[in-house]
């Protein structure tokens, strides 16, 4: 991520997460959640928003069958989304 020299714009740290231990529990599924970021606005197109941009998505169980695609690793990662698609995952 190249964030050049504007003032305003850093990045920031994470704690790591050694071992899914580690980890007390998910968010329950239907649980609502607020994603923020700079995604792109539409799915298959390169339009990137120039004001952050916040939506709101629920925990999906990672069971469901429209999470079976998207989850890498299970014991670190969780699904979200809407069942209706458009929002992200």
């Amino acid at each position: 991520l190249n964030l050049g020299n504007n003032p305003r714009a850093f990045p920031t740290c994470v704690p790591h997460v050694n071992t899914p231990g580690e980890i007390v529990h998910y968010p329950s599924n239907g649980t609502s959640l607020l994603v923020i970021g700079w995604g792109t606005l539409q799915s298959g197109i390169e339009d990137y928003p120039r004001q952050l941009q916040q939506v709101e998505v629920f925990a999906i169980d990672n069971n469901d069958s429209i999470c079976q695609n998207t989850i890498d690793d299970p014991d670190l990662q969780f699904c979200a989304g809407l069942y209706q698609g458009t929002k992200g995952m």
